[in-house]
């Protein structure tokens, strides 16, 4: 089933942060010889981030200090945190405008490719969206509890009905682990995430050096009302904003 979702999506799906089904067997998709044929990847998203955060480490040593290239070095790697969020939410922005609600946003679940483009892959738990199954409310009958606890919207994990923003919160935890290079709730098991997080409302800290817009995001993002989360297209703007301001 996991199978036929896939090439499913992947067969329509056209983004560059999306991977790519290069060919798909014959025959019945639901048969056990039932194979697809997708692009390499060298490296997913949450080993990476274990990797930058040494590298970050490293580039605060005694001899960077001395060599006065630590400052340089912590804005770079910043900035290159940040696009990749960017195009993350790029990605989500393209599922979202064909009312496809992924529901299982973590880093376990993005690569990057021989050339370093971070990709969205492993479309099992994925759902296109119908107007007719709308309710007034804006939201859907959808399957709870259905993702990664650590990741997982509220409303999901409480198994009330939702809409793509429950995708919006599940980005907005990611992006607070890209950028602070850290498991978020990481001394929490899924019982204390299930009290703490989805019952009495607890998130990660925001660093408040971050740039305001970018702390914004976040707290936007992970918000319990759904209606205040802002839609993928505001994400990537507002990121790209950033990064511009990198450049100045």
């Amino acid at each position: 089933m996991d199978m036929a979702i896939e090439t499913h999506f992947l067969s329509v799906l056209d983004h560059p942060n999306i991977i790519k089904m290069r060919g798909v067997g014959e025959g019945d998709m639901f048969d056990s010889g039932y194979f697809i044929v997708m692009d390499r990847l060298y490296s997913s998203l949450d080993s990476e981030i274990d990797g930058w955060k040494d590298e970050v480490e490293k580039s605060q040593s005694c001899m960077a200090m001395l060599l006065g290239k630590t400052k340089s070095r912590k804005r770079k790697h910043f900035k290159k945190r940040l696009s990749i969020a960017k195009d993350i939410a790029g990605a989500m922005e393209h599922l979202h405008k064909l009312s496809i609600i992924y529901r299982d946003i973590k880093p376990e679940n993005l690569g990057f490719d021989v050339k370093g483009k971070i990709k969205l892959f492993d479309f099992g738990l994925a759902k296109e969206l119908h107007e007719s199954e709308r309710f007034s409310s804006g939201t859907y009958k959808l399957t709870g509890n259905t993702g990664s606890i650590r990741y997982m919207a509220p409303e999901v994990a409480n198994k009330q009905f939702y809409n793509l923003s429950a995708d919006v919160y599940s980005f907005g935890i990611m992006l607070w682990e890209i950028m602070q290079m850290e498991v978020p709730f990481k001394s929490f098991d899924s019982d204390m995430i299930r009290n703490m997080v989805v019952k009495f409302g607890n998130r990660p800290e925001v660093d408040t050096t971050w740039p305001t817009n970018l702390q914004n995001v976040m707290k936007r993002s992970w918000q319990i009302n759904l209606r205040k989360r802002p839609s993928f297209t505001e994400i990537v703007a507002d990121l790209e904003g950033e990064i511009d301001k990198m450049d100045d």
